[in-house]
This record gives C-alpha cells, sequence and structure tokens, in this order.
C-alpha cells in the first residue's frame, strides 16, 4: 500500500485500535474478576492494567489533539490573516489530509491575492485624476508664504501646511526637541486661545446672516474676521478666519490664514536631531508637505465614554522605548523614545516624535548590542525631565499602543515623581491583542506578528522604527478584532485582560 494511501486510513486506524483496546480492558478485566487469584494481587493487577490503559489512550489522544482538533483550530486563525495580509501563506501543519486542505487554501489564496492587486490596480486608476486634484492642492498650499488651517467646529484640525506648524510650534516647543503640537486631528485651542477663534466665528455668522439674496457656487458670500495672537516670546501673528460651508450653506468649519507680524521670517525651521531617520521613514515621507484628512469634518469632540468608543474612530499613539537594561526596579532608564500618530486610520509618518535622553546611569553591554545607544551620543541629550513631559504633550488626547506596553509604562511610571509626568490615558498592547487574535499561535514577537500580518519591518530596535511598525501591525489588527466582535475600546480591553501575558509584570 503506498504511504500517501497509508497516511490517509491513519485516523480511521488509530480509532479502531483504540476500540480494540478497549475491548481489550474489558476482557483482561473480566477475566482478572474472575481469576483465583488472591485479593491482593488482583488489585495489583487491576491497577497496573488501568495505569498501562491510561497511557495508552492519553497519547493516542495527544496524537488526535495535535493531528486535527489544534491544528484545526490553528488553520482557522490562519485563514482569518488573509484579507489582512494577502501574501500569507499557510505553512503545513497536523495530518496528511489536512495538509492537503491547506495546498488547496494556498491555491485559493495566490488567486484572491491575484484579484486584490487587479483590484487594486483598478482602484488607482479610478483615483488618478483625484490624485492630481490633491497634488494641485498640495503644490498651492505647501507653497504659500502664510500657514494655513483647516478646521471643524470642533476646532480639530483637517489641514496644515508647512509653514503654519512652523510658526505655531517655533513658538510652544522647546527649542532643542521635536515636539509635534500641530497634528491631524489635533485641538486647535492647545495653540490658539478658543476666546479669540469663538468671537472672530461669531462675526462671521453674522456676515453670513446678514446676506439675504440667494448665491451661486461661483458667486459665494465673502465673510471673514481678523485679530492678532500673540506667542511665547513676544512674537505675534495675524489670523484671518474665513468659514467652510456645507451644500446648504450652513457653517461647517473654518479656514485660518497665519502671518507673522514684523521681521520676516527667511530660514526654515528645523527641530534638531541625533538620529538619521531616512531608513526609518522611508520613501513615505517624501510627499510634499502638506498634511490633511478632510474626513475629519465628520467627526466631533470625543464627549462619549471612551470605552464606548468605537476603535475606528480613536485616535492612537504608538510608541516604543530603548532603555539602559532590563530592570527599571533597580535603576535602569529610558535611554530613547520615539512616536508615531494614527489618525482617522492612518499612520502619519510625518507627525512623529524621536528623541535621545541621558540617563543617571550607565548602559549595559547587551543593551548596547540591541539597540546601538552608546554613552558617547547621548553626553549632550536632554534629561528624562525635559523629554518625557515633551513626550506626554506629543501623546495627549489619544489612546497609548506599544507592544508589551507594561514594559515600556513601568519606566515610564518609575520616573514619575522625577518628571512629574504621569500618562493618564488608556493603553492598548500589539503583544496581549495578538494572543487575542491568535491563542495558538507560539510566538508573538514583534518580528512574528508583523510577519504574519504582512508588515515589513524597517530600523528594528530603534524607538521610532519599532513604534512605526506597532502602528503598522496594530492598524491590520482592527478589521481582525472586529471579526471577533471586538469593536470598542472597552471590549479590546476586556479581552486583553483573558490573556495570559496579562499577567506579565516587570
Amino acid at each position: 500500500m503506498p504511504a500517501r494511501k497509508f497516511t490517509g486510513y491513519r485516523f480511521a486506524l488509530l480509532l479502531s485500535l483504540l476500540c480494540a483496546l478497549q475491548l481489550a480492558v474489558i476482557a483482561a478485566v473480566w477475566l482478572i474478576a474472575g481469576s483465583r487469584t488472591q485479593p491482593p494481587q488482583r488489585w495489583g493487577m487491576l491497577a497496573a492494567l488501568a495505569v498501562a490503559t491510561i497511557t495508552i489512550l492519553s497519547v493516542g489522544l495527544k496524537y488526535l489533539l495535535a493531528a486535527y482538533w489544534t491544528s484545526l483550530s490553528r488553520l482557522t486563525e490562519e485563514l482569518a490573516l488573509l484579507p489582512a495580509n494577502p501574501a500569507h501563506r499557510i505553512a503545513p501543519l497536523g495530518a496528511q489530509s489536512l495538509q492537503d486542505l491547506i495546498d488547496k487554501i494556498n491555491g485559493f489564496a495566490c488567486a484572491y491575492q491575484a484579484l486584490e492587486a487587479d483590484s487594486q490596480a483598478r482602484i488607482a486608476c479610478a483615483n488618478h485624476a483625484l490624485t492630481e486634484e490633491r497634488n494641485r492642492l498640495a503644490a498651492l498650499i505647501a507653497d504659500l508664504a502664510s500657514g494655513v488651517l483647516v478646521c471643524n467646529l470642533d476646532g480639530r484640525i483637517l489641514l496644515y501646511n508647512r509653514r503654519a506648524r512652523q510658526l505655531l510650534e517655533r513658538h510652544v516647543a522647546e527649542p532643542s526637541l521635536p515636539a509635534a503640537p500641530v497634528g491631524l486631528g489635533r485641538s486647535l485651542y492647545g495653540m490658539i486661545e478658543r476666546a479669540s477663534v469663538m468671537q472672530a466665528l461669531e462675526q462671521v455668522r453674522h456676515q453670513l446672516e446678514a446676506v439675504n439674496q440667494p448665491h451661486t457656487d461661483e458667486d459665494p458670500p465673502q465673510a471673514s474676521a481678523s485679530f492678532v495672537i500673540i506667542l511665547a516670546g513676544g512674537r505675534a501673528l495675524r489670523v484671518r478666519l474665513s468659514p467652510v460651508l456645507d451644500e446648504s450653506r450652513a457653517l461647517d468649519g473654518f479656514v485660518l490664514v497665519l502671518d507673522e507680524i514684523g521681521e520676516e521670517e527667511t530660514g526654515r525651521f528645523e527641530a534638531r536631531t541625533t538620529i538619521d531617520r531616512s531608513s526609518v521613514m522611508r520613501a513615505k515621507t517624501t510627499e510634499r508637505p502638506i498634511f490633511y484628512d478632510f474626513d475629519l469634518f465628520k467627526q466631533t469632540g470625543l464627549e462619549q465614554s471612551l470605552a464606548t468608543q468605537s476603535l475606528a474612530q480613536l485616535s492612537y499613539t504608538a510608541f516604543d522605548s530603548e532603555t539602559t537594561g532590563l530592570n527599571p526596579a533597580e535603576g535602569d532608564e529610558i535611554v530613547a523614545i520615539g512616536a508615531v500618530r494614527i489618525v482617522n486610520g492612518r499612520l502619519l509618518l510625518q507627525e512623529y516624535f524621536d528623541c535621545l535622553i541621558r540617563p543617571r546611569c550607565a548602559i549595559s553591554e547587551a543593551s548596547v548590542a540591541i539597540h546601538g545607544i552608546t554613552e558617547t551620543m547621548l553626553k549632550d541629550q536632554p534629561r528624562s525631565e525635559v523629554v518625557l513631559p515633551q513626550f506626554a504633550r506629543f501623546a495627549e488626547d489619544t489612546v497609548l499602543v506599544a507592544h508589551n506596553a507594561a514594559f515600556d509604562l513601568r519606566f515610564l511610571q518609575m520616573q514619575e515623581e522625577q518628571t512629574g509626568i504621569r500618562l493618564r490615558q488608556p493603553v492598548l498592547d500589539t503583544l496581549l491583542l495578538s494572543q487575542v487574535l491568535h491563542p495558538n499561535q507560539t510566538e508573538h514577537s514583534l518580528e512574528a506578528i508583523a510577519g504574519r500580518m504582512g508588515v515589513e519591518i524597517v530600523g528594528r530596535h530603534t524607538a521610532l522604527g519599532d513604534a512605526i511598525v506597532t502602528g503598522e501591525v496594530f492598524l491590520r489588527m482592527l478589521p481582525l478584532l472586529a471579526e471577533k466582535g471586538i469593536r470598542t475600546l472597552g471590549q479590546a480591553h476586556e479581552a486583553e485582560r483573558q490573556t495570559r501575558y496579562a499577567r506579565l509584570r516587570y
């Protein structure tokens, strides 16, 4: 009989053997019970027979579970990965019949990947005209000498150009740190006084109400208001506010045009950095420096409880840190922290935080071998009490996301008294979420998860590089979580608490 045909009957043969074993045990018990041996000997024979029977049954059941039940559970998890990563292929596992099924599934996966690529190509072709319009808008606004901000009525930033970021950040940030208070989805009122904007909006409303005659799209009502804001250092900006109207000509948002009052600034603002980020940020950051997401027009402030908020609607800060060692309780400290923002389901590579920190303890050789940060690189860097408040500001109003977050958070908690910073926002952990999605997988490292999700790893063991990978992995997890019925922050936290990794402590 060919080996393949024999393998195909292995399951039936094993069941037959187990049934035969049961019959043999019954017969043996009957013979022993009817024998004329002394009771002590009889009980000893029965005990030995019971041990042998349990051992054989355990081995047989273990094989059955490994070959079929456990393998089917893993196969279900692997199948769920295909929508998030069409290039994923399932490795052979379990019995031969299951492996044959996996071969067929991988064949369908290849066809699905080809169809997906074709669909993406058609979508790209259909969006070509829209992309050209976007690029023209980007070219127009990016090259303006004035700063431009577009906000919804809640004051959330929907669009900004580089000049606006330069004008505002230069005055609100520590000169030596790459803090970024300007960003998509952030509140304008962290930089500009709310009262000034509200007063200007009220003026614009009155102007719009004063226009009684109908207007066409070619002849819109002209309405605007201007005011001056005084920034840190005594510098002043002139702000002109214009309305954004919806289809019914109702006020839907506003545009701010910022101009500096006084001597013209000719130099470009560049935040000082000590790490070459070119390999981490990749070609994605070479797009025109105009940042927008008009879908945020539909989002209002986070008025409802965060626990009931949809995961798809929240804003996130994916972050990672590098440290002097692995024992924060014994004095190890953070030497680098990197973060990137996720807004409206998009990873905003242009809005990042990346800074080195000078610790008060030595860096272990084992840690240097991992992240490559030496004490020489840190001798002129700021202390944690300078950097961590800037990081807290960067991450405000967002949910934190990290891989093995308990590790990073423990280091931050150990420095709360020293820095005066305590991060109070919710945290999601891709290590725990991986356990939720793939409980039958044995490997949940960031590399393993990225491999399953089809995420390219760039800049591994740099704080910013790991933060970017964590953010991309998290975004690919969201639809898989939704398929499991996990759609809100509260549901995600509850699912995390049920995993075995949730018991890890540092």
